[in-house]
């Protein structure tokens, strides 16, 4: 697994979880949802949820005690903080963690 990250002018990079964390500003979960409801019903996983940000620092960040959020398709078909539907969501910042992210409250 790597995150793939998509700059404005097109160029694409992809980074280890396990060796890079990311501090997103500016976000919004997105998520193809016919998709992500098909994989939910059985079918093959594929990309089908993302995160829009204006900027994205690679750089440590401390994480204790943030929330956390998750996309796993073959749980739930959107986006799940504290069990809630945040598909569409926006948020200051998100932070990454290995493969798991989390709310960054500011």
């Amino acid at each position: 697994m790597s995150w793939k990250i998509v700059f404005p002018d097109g160029a694409i990079v992809y980074k280890k979880p396990n060796n890079t964390q990311l501090l997103m500003h500016g976000c919004v979960l997105k998520n193809n949802k016919k998709t992500a409801e098909k994989i939910l019903a059985g079918q093959n996983k594929e990309v089908c949820a993302w995160i829009l940000c204006d900027t994205i620092d690679f750089k440590p960040f401390p994480i204790k005690d943030q929330p956390k959020i998750s996309f796993n398709p073959r749980i739930k078909a959107h986006w799940n903080l504290n069990n809630l539907d945040v598909d569409g969501c926006s948020f200051f910042q998100i932070a990454s963690l290995k493969s798991e992210l989390f709310l960054v409250s500011k």
